[in-house]
């Protein structure tokens, strides 16, 4: 059965001499994985689409459950990102997410519009990285459930000022009045800045806070999803 489906490239991984099977996010079937033959040879016509980021269309072919590329139509490459290391981390981190979150034969549109709309921003918009990968997050998690609300006390509804806890196991925020054993206390700055974000305020941003933001976020998916995303290691570390 023949497939035709817009794609973008989350990871690939060598197989056999000249092989790589790639794992994409659709509109349609959310993610697939996909044998693509002979592509890392040197003057592989599909090469590109077997590369991070890259948004194509794409035909394949399907039998027995196996999916195999036999098509490609390179839309963007994205290869500015590949020029800034702090822009590269940052699109990495977001393909890390996506990846964990979209699922087979699923529909993929929300996860695919949310990455393709922040590839294109830190790519060609001039969005700041740091900032609109944090919004990335607040907007990923929401839709997949995994959401924290950042507008008021997890315990007793009322306004957070002066300090602030987040508990990890019921993922929300912790008024200083509602301060419990286990809560852990973070910045004040850094909710705030949480905060503006999760409410779709981009104005220019400390840029510490915005590292903080992702910190947050890493501790928050670690702890309380479980999941641990290798990438923003490497961000964190060129980015500060």
């Amino acid at each position: 059965m023949e497939l035709k489906l817009r794609a973008i490239t989350l990871r690939a991984v060598n197989y056999k001499d000249n092989d790589r099977i790639l794992t994409l996010i659709t509109p349609e079937k959310g993610k697939i994985s996909v044998s693509a033959k002979g592509v890392r040879k040197a003057n592989a016509k599909m090469k590109a689409v077997s590369e991070p980021f890259c948004l194509s269309d794409c035909v394949f072919y399907e039998r027995l459950g196996r999916i195999t590329l036999t098509e490609a139509e390179i839309t963007d490459t994205f290869f500015p990102l590949r020029e800034n290391i702090s822009k590269y981390y940052a699109a990495s981190v977001a393909l890390e997410l996506v990846n964990y979150f979209s699922q087979e034969n699923m529909d993929g549109r929300r996860l695919f519009s949310a990455l393709l709309s922040f590839l294109k921003d830190i790519c060609y918009e001039n969005k700041d990285e740091i900032d609109r990968l944090v919004s990335f997050f607040c907007e990923v998690l929401s839709d997949e459930g995994f959401g924290v609300d950042f507008s008021s006390c997890g315990r007793c509804g009322g306004e957070i000022s002066g300090r602030v806890r987040f508990n990890i196991k019921d993922g929300f925020n912790v008024c200083d009045n509602c301060a419990r054993e286990g809560d852990r206390e973070y910045s004040y700055s850094t909710y705030s800045y949480l905060r503006r974000t999760a409410n779709k305020d981009m104005a220019t941003s400390d840029k510490k806070d915005g590292i903080n933001g992702i910190k947050f976020f890493d501790y928050y998916l670690r702890g309380n999803v479980g999941i641990e995303l290798k990438s923003i290691k490497f961000f964190t570390e060129k980015t500060t």
